[in-house]
Protein backbone atom coordinates (compact mmCIF):
# COMPACT_ATOMS: atom_id res chain seq x y z
CA UNK A 1 0.00 0.00 0.00
CA UNK A 2 2.81 2.38 0.82
CA UNK A 3 5.31 3.44 -1.81
CA UNK A 4 9.00 2.77 -1.33
CA UNK A 5 11.13 5.58 -0.04
CA UNK A 6 13.87 7.29 -1.94
CA UNK A 7 16.86 7.72 0.31
CA UNK A 8 19.28 9.40 -2.08
CA UNK A 9 17.68 11.78 -4.52
CA UNK A 10 16.73 15.29 -3.55
CA UNK A 11 13.84 17.18 -5.04
CA UNK A 12 15.23 20.21 -6.85
CA UNK A 13 12.31 22.29 -5.63
CA UNK A 14 13.25 21.72 -1.98
CA UNK A 15 14.68 24.54 0.04
CA UNK A 16 18.26 24.79 1.20
CA UNK A 17 18.81 22.38 4.13
CA UNK A 18 19.89 25.26 6.33
CA UNK A 19 16.74 27.26 5.70
CA UNK A 20 13.74 27.07 8.00
CA UNK A 21 15.64 25.32 10.80
CA UNK A 22 14.49 27.76 13.42
CA UNK A 23 10.91 28.84 12.94
CA UNK A 24 9.09 31.40 14.98
CA UNK A 25 6.27 30.10 17.13
CA UNK A 26 3.12 30.64 15.09
CA UNK A 27 -0.35 30.89 16.69
CA UNK A 28 -0.99 27.20 16.00
CA UNK A 29 1.99 26.11 18.08
CA UNK A 30 1.09 28.52 20.87
CA UNK A 31 -2.41 27.06 20.83
CA UNK A 32 -1.04 23.53 21.20
CA UNK A 33 1.28 24.67 23.99
CA UNK A 34 -1.67 26.29 25.77
CA UNK A 35 -3.76 23.11 25.52
CA UNK A 36 -0.83 21.05 26.78
CA UNK A 37 -0.16 23.38 29.72
CA UNK A 38 -3.84 23.45 30.74
CA UNK A 39 -4.01 19.65 30.58
CA UNK A 40 -0.81 19.32 32.60
CA UNK A 41 -2.10 21.67 35.31
CA UNK A 42 -5.35 19.68 35.38
CA UNK A 43 -3.50 16.39 35.92
CA UNK A 44 -1.34 17.83 38.68
CA UNK A 45 -4.32 19.46 40.37
CA UNK A 46 -6.14 16.13 40.33
CA UNK A 47 -3.06 14.30 41.64
CA UNK A 48 -2.52 12.28 38.48
CA UNK A 49 1.23 12.59 38.93
CA UNK A 50 2.15 9.39 37.10
CA UNK A 51 0.25 10.48 33.99
CA UNK A 52 1.73 13.96 34.29
CA UNK A 53 5.21 12.48 34.55
CA UNK A 54 4.61 10.32 31.49
CA UNK A 55 3.46 13.42 29.63
CA UNK A 56 6.65 15.29 30.52
CA UNK A 57 8.85 12.39 29.37
CA UNK A 58 6.91 12.00 26.10
CA UNK A 59 7.00 15.73 25.40
CA UNK A 60 10.74 16.05 26.03
CA UNK A 61 11.36 13.08 23.74
CA UNK A 62 9.13 14.43 20.98
CA UNK A 63 10.75 17.88 21.12
CA UNK A 64 14.26 16.43 21.01
CA UNK A 65 13.65 13.97 18.20
CA UNK A 66 11.59 16.48 16.20
CA UNK A 67 14.54 18.88 16.34
CA UNK A 68 16.94 16.12 15.24
CA UNK A 69 14.53 15.17 12.44
CA UNK A 70 14.67 18.73 11.14
CA UNK A 71 18.45 18.54 11.20
CA UNK A 72 18.67 15.42 9.02
CA UNK A 73 15.93 16.23 6.51
CA UNK A 74 15.25 18.94 3.96
CA UNK A 75 12.29 21.25 4.22
CA UNK A 76 9.22 20.04 2.28
CA UNK A 77 8.70 21.62 -1.15
CA UNK A 78 6.30 24.51 -1.42
CA UNK A 79 2.68 23.51 -1.85
CA UNK A 80 1.48 23.87 -5.43
CA UNK A 81 -1.52 26.02 -6.22
CA UNK A 82 -4.89 24.29 -6.52
CA UNK A 83 -8.08 25.38 -8.21
CA UNK A 84 -11.17 26.61 -6.37
CA UNK A 85 -12.96 23.42 -7.36
CA UNK A 86 -10.19 21.25 -5.87
CA UNK A 87 -10.11 23.40 -2.74
CA UNK A 88 -13.84 22.82 -2.30
CA UNK A 89 -13.33 19.08 -2.68
CA UNK A 90 -10.57 19.12 -0.05
CA UNK A 91 -12.87 20.95 2.38
CA UNK A 92 -15.62 18.39 1.78
CA UNK A 93 -13.13 15.58 2.39
CA UNK A 94 -11.99 17.25 5.62
CA UNK A 95 -15.57 17.32 6.91
CA UNK A 96 -16.05 13.68 5.94
CA UNK A 97 -12.85 12.66 7.72
CA UNK A 98 -13.94 14.61 10.81
CA UNK A 99 -17.11 12.51 10.80
CA UNK A 100 -15.08 9.31 10.53
CA UNK A 101 -12.96 10.41 13.51
CA UNK A 102 -16.06 11.17 15.59
CA UNK A 103 -17.68 7.82 14.78
CA UNK A 104 -14.59 5.70 15.36
CA UNK A 105 -13.67 7.70 18.46
CA UNK A 106 -17.15 7.05 19.86
CA UNK A 107 -16.70 3.34 19.19
CA UNK A 108 -13.39 3.54 21.05
CA UNK A 109 -15.17 5.08 24.02
CA UNK A 110 -17.69 2.25 23.98
CA UNK A 111 -14.93 -0.35 23.73
CA UNK A 112 -13.15 1.10 26.78
CA UNK A 113 -16.48 1.12 28.65
CA UNK A 114 -16.51 4.91 28.95
CA UNK A 115 -19.98 5.07 27.40
CA UNK A 116 -21.50 1.74 28.32
CA UNK A 117 -20.73 -1.72 27.02
CA UNK A 118 -19.20 -2.08 23.57
CA UNK A 119 -21.90 -2.83 21.01
CA UNK A 120 -19.81 -5.26 19.00
CA UNK A 121 -17.96 -8.45 19.88
CA UNK A 122 -16.87 -11.66 18.23
CA UNK A 123 -20.46 -12.81 17.89
CA UNK A 124 -21.38 -9.70 15.94
CA UNK A 125 -19.21 -10.98 13.09
CA UNK A 126 -20.40 -14.53 13.48
CA UNK A 127 -16.84 -15.64 14.21
CA UNK A 128 -15.80 -18.47 16.47
CA UNK A 129 -12.09 -18.13 17.31
CA UNK A 130 -11.80 -21.88 17.92
CA UNK A 131 -12.97 -22.66 14.38
CA UNK A 132 -11.09 -19.92 12.52
CA UNK A 133 -7.71 -20.06 10.82
CA UNK A 134 -7.08 -16.60 12.30
CA UNK A 135 -5.31 -17.01 15.64
CA UNK A 136 -6.57 -14.36 18.10
CA UNK A 137 -3.16 -14.44 19.79
CA UNK A 138 -1.74 -12.94 16.59
CA UNK A 139 -4.55 -10.82 15.11
CA UNK A 140 -6.33 -9.92 18.36
CA UNK A 141 -10.04 -9.38 17.95
CA UNK A 142 -11.36 -10.11 14.45
CA UNK A 143 -13.67 -7.14 15.02
CA UNK A 144 -10.68 -4.82 15.07
CA UNK A 145 -8.73 -6.72 12.42
CA UNK A 146 -11.64 -6.08 10.03
CA UNK A 147 -13.29 -2.92 11.35
CA UNK A 148 -10.15 -0.78 11.83
CA UNK A 149 -8.67 -1.13 8.32
CA UNK A 150 -12.14 -0.76 6.84
CA UNK A 151 -13.11 2.40 8.75
CA UNK A 152 -9.68 4.07 8.97
CA UNK A 153 -8.53 3.39 5.42
CA UNK A 154 -10.86 1.67 2.96
CA UNK A 155 -13.96 3.82 3.48
CA UNK A 156 -12.00 7.14 3.42
CA UNK A 157 -10.27 5.99 0.22
CA UNK A 158 -13.61 5.13 -1.40
CA UNK A 159 -14.84 8.65 -0.61
CA UNK A 160 -11.64 10.57 -1.40
CA UNK A 161 -10.33 8.96 -4.59
CA UNK A 162 -13.28 9.93 -6.83
CA UNK A 163 -12.87 13.59 -5.75
CA UNK A 164 -9.13 14.22 -5.63
CA UNK A 165 -7.47 10.92 -6.51
CA UNK A 166 -4.51 9.51 -4.63
CA UNK A 167 -2.73 12.85 -4.23
CA UNK A 168 -1.93 14.21 -0.76
CA UNK A 169 -2.42 10.86 0.95
CA UNK A 170 1.16 10.06 1.92
CA UNK A 171 1.47 7.33 -0.71
CA UNK A 172 4.19 8.94 -2.82
CA UNK A 173 7.97 8.73 -2.71
CA UNK A 174 9.59 9.42 0.61
CA UNK A 175 12.53 11.51 1.72
CA UNK A 176 15.21 10.11 4.05
CA UNK A 177 12.73 7.64 5.49
CA UNK A 178 15.27 5.12 6.73
CA UNK A 179 17.38 7.50 8.80
CA UNK A 180 14.32 9.16 10.38
CA UNK A 181 12.82 5.76 11.25
CA UNK A 182 16.08 4.60 12.84
CA UNK A 183 16.31 7.85 14.81
CA UNK A 184 12.83 7.58 16.34
CA UNK A 185 12.89 3.80 16.88
CA UNK A 186 16.39 3.55 18.38
CA UNK A 187 15.42 3.96 22.05
CA UNK A 188 12.24 1.81 21.87
CA UNK A 189 14.20 -0.96 20.16
CA UNK A 190 16.89 -0.77 22.83
CA UNK A 191 14.12 -1.15 25.41
CA UNK A 192 12.86 -4.21 23.55
CA UNK A 193 16.37 -5.65 23.57
CA UNK A 194 16.57 -5.08 27.32
CA UNK A 195 13.24 -6.87 27.86
CA UNK A 196 14.43 -9.83 25.79
CA UNK A 197 17.81 -10.08 27.52
CA UNK A 198 16.32 -9.87 31.01
CA UNK A 199 13.56 -12.34 30.20
CA UNK A 200 10.78 -9.80 30.76
CA UNK A 201 9.49 -10.68 27.30
CA UNK A 202 10.18 -13.20 24.55
CA UNK A 203 10.37 -13.19 20.76
CA UNK A 204 7.02 -14.93 20.29
CA UNK A 205 5.16 -12.39 22.41
CA UNK A 206 6.99 -9.53 20.69
CA UNK A 207 6.15 -10.89 17.23
CA UNK A 208 2.49 -11.30 18.16
CA UNK A 209 2.36 -7.75 19.50
CA UNK A 210 3.93 -6.30 16.35
CA UNK A 211 1.64 -8.27 14.03
CA UNK A 212 -1.47 -7.33 16.03
CA UNK A 213 -0.56 -3.63 16.10
CA UNK A 214 0.23 -3.67 12.38
CA UNK A 215 -3.08 -5.27 11.45
CA UNK A 216 -5.22 -3.15 13.76
CA UNK A 217 -3.61 0.21 14.48
CA UNK A 218 -0.33 1.63 13.18
CA UNK A 219 -0.54 1.96 9.38
CA UNK A 220 -4.30 2.50 9.31
CA UNK A 221 -4.39 5.17 12.03
CA UNK A 222 -1.50 6.90 10.29
CA UNK A 223 -3.39 6.87 7.01
CA UNK A 224 -6.46 8.41 8.64
CA UNK A 225 -4.80 11.05 10.81
CA UNK A 226 -1.66 11.90 8.87
CA UNK A 227 -2.10 10.84 5.26
CA UNK A 228 -5.71 11.95 4.96
CA UNK A 229 -6.67 14.39 7.75
CA UNK A 230 -3.41 16.28 8.30
CA UNK A 231 -2.82 16.61 4.54
CA UNK A 232 -6.25 18.13 4.01
CA UNK A 233 -6.08 20.42 7.01
CA UNK A 234 -2.70 21.58 5.69
CA UNK A 235 -4.32 22.56 2.39
CA UNK A 236 -7.38 24.15 3.97
CA UNK A 237 -5.81 25.89 7.00
CA UNK A 238 -2.05 25.88 6.42
CA UNK A 239 0.81 23.58 7.42
CA UNK A 240 1.09 24.58 11.10
CA UNK A 241 -2.62 24.47 11.88
CA UNK A 242 -2.94 21.24 9.92
CA UNK A 243 -0.23 19.62 12.04
CA UNK A 244 -1.56 20.94 15.35
CA UNK A 245 -5.25 20.24 14.80
CA UNK A 246 -4.66 16.74 13.41
CA UNK A 247 -2.48 15.99 16.46
CA UNK A 248 -5.09 17.26 18.92
CA UNK A 249 -7.83 15.29 17.18
CA UNK A 250 -5.58 12.22 17.34
CA UNK A 251 -5.14 12.77 21.07
CA UNK A 252 -8.82 13.33 21.91
CA UNK A 253 -9.71 10.38 19.69
CA UNK A 254 -7.85 8.23 22.26
CA UNK A 255 -10.12 9.40 25.08
CA UNK A 256 -11.28 5.83 25.74
CA UNK A 257 -7.69 4.71 26.31
CA UNK A 258 -7.08 7.78 28.46
CA UNK A 259 -10.14 6.96 30.54
CA UNK A 260 -8.87 3.40 31.02
CA UNK A 261 -5.48 4.81 32.10
CA UNK A 262 -7.22 6.56 35.01
CA UNK A 263 -8.60 3.24 36.23
CA UNK A 264 -11.97 3.96 34.58
CA UNK A 265 -12.56 6.75 37.10
CA UNK A 266 -12.51 10.12 35.33
CA UNK A 267 -13.20 11.24 31.77
CA UNK A 268 -11.76 14.67 32.57
CA UNK A 269 -8.45 13.24 33.76
CA UNK A 270 -8.46 10.85 30.81
CA UNK A 271 -8.95 13.74 28.37
CA UNK A 272 -6.09 15.69 29.95
CA UNK A 273 -3.82 12.66 29.67
CA UNK A 274 -4.61 12.24 25.96
CA UNK A 275 -3.52 15.82 25.32
CA UNK A 276 -0.16 15.57 27.12
CA UNK A 277 0.61 12.03 25.88
CA UNK A 278 -1.28 10.91 22.74
CA UNK A 279 -1.66 14.35 21.16
CA UNK A 280 2.03 15.05 21.77
CA UNK A 281 2.96 11.71 20.20
CA UNK A 282 0.62 12.63 17.34
CA UNK A 283 2.55 15.88 16.93
CA UNK A 284 5.79 13.92 16.64
CA UNK A 285 4.28 11.49 14.13
CA UNK A 286 2.90 14.43 12.16
CA UNK A 287 6.36 15.99 12.00
CA UNK A 288 7.81 12.67 10.83
CA UNK A 289 5.16 12.50 8.12
CA UNK A 290 5.72 16.08 7.03
CA UNK A 291 9.51 15.74 6.87
CA UNK A 292 9.63 12.30 5.18
CA UNK A 293 6.77 13.00 2.74
CA UNK A 294 5.00 9.64 3.12
CA UNK A 295 3.49 7.20 5.62
CA UNK A 296 6.27 4.62 5.82
CA UNK A 297 8.22 6.10 8.72
CA UNK A 298 5.28 7.24 10.92
CA UNK A 299 3.57 3.88 10.41
CA UNK A 300 6.64 1.91 11.49
CA UNK A 301 7.24 4.24 14.44
CA UNK A 302 3.58 3.97 15.48
CA UNK A 303 3.74 0.17 15.53
CA UNK A 304 7.02 0.19 17.47
CA UNK A 305 5.71 2.70 20.04
CA UNK A 306 2.53 0.69 20.57
CA UNK A 307 4.43 -2.58 20.83
CA UNK A 308 6.79 -1.26 23.50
Amino acid sequence: MLASADETEQNPTEQNPQEGRVQEMCPAYWFFAGCWLFAMVWLIAHQRLILAGQGVVVTCGVLLFSYLTQMITLDPPQQTAISRREFLFFRIETLFLAGVCVLTGWIGLRFHLAMGKAFYDFASWGWNPEESFLDPDWVGSLDFAVFNPLSYCVIPLIFIVPLTGFRHLGLGRGHRVLRVTILWCAIPLMAVGFFLVTGSSNLTFLARTIVSNTLQNGPFEEFLFRGALQSRLKIVLGAQWGLVLASLVFGVWHLGAGFAATGWQSLGDGLASTVVIQATLGLGLGIIYDRTRNLVSPSICHVVFNSV
